[in-house]
């Protein structure tokens, strides 16, 4: 369950579909956000693929390795889950790699512009427990 949990923090596209179908409603803002986060991770996948041959280089570098440990313990949520990184065989490691850095790269780019108004996105600001629309006299059903 703790590795599943890690890798479902750094997977936007995956965290997306659960939602939708937690929720059983689609969401503009996931379908955009789902086309974005997929144009990235094929960018980051090439790009990390110029260095590293195949998964067992990646796994040699040391400081790729140290990086996904600083991520992961840098966060309140994961803090107690750097082991697992250590842990992860060459190919899931790999995999945590490019995903790690998308979901930075997603963090500044498409969820930096949507904080304070992912209603705007989502017309359902019911999902969203940080978005409470100016001028209305309650919170989201979450805050409540």
């Amino acid at each position: 369950p703790d590795a599943e949990y890690l890798e479902s923090i750094f997977d936007c596209a995956s965290y997306f579909a659960r939602r939708t179908t937690d929720l059983n409603l689609e969401l503009p803002y996931y379908d955009q956000a789902t086309a974005f986060w997929n144009v990235t991770h094929q960018l980051v996948t090439d790009y990390l693929g110029l260095w590293f041959t195949d998964a067992e280089a990646a796994l040699a570098d040391v400081e790729l390795q140290e990086f996904l440990v600083h991520v992961v313990g840098s966060l309140d949520v994961t803090a107690h889950l750097t082991h697992l990184v250590r842990e992860m065989d060459a190919r899931k490691r790999y995999a945590f790699a490019i995903n790690v850095v998308c979901r930075l790269i997603f963090a500044v780019t498409a969820h930096h512009e949507a904080y304070g108004s992912v209603a705007v996105y989502a017309q359902d600001v019911s999902f969203c427990s940080f978005s409470w629309p100016k001028g209305e006299m309650c919170g989201t059903k979450i805050t409540a």
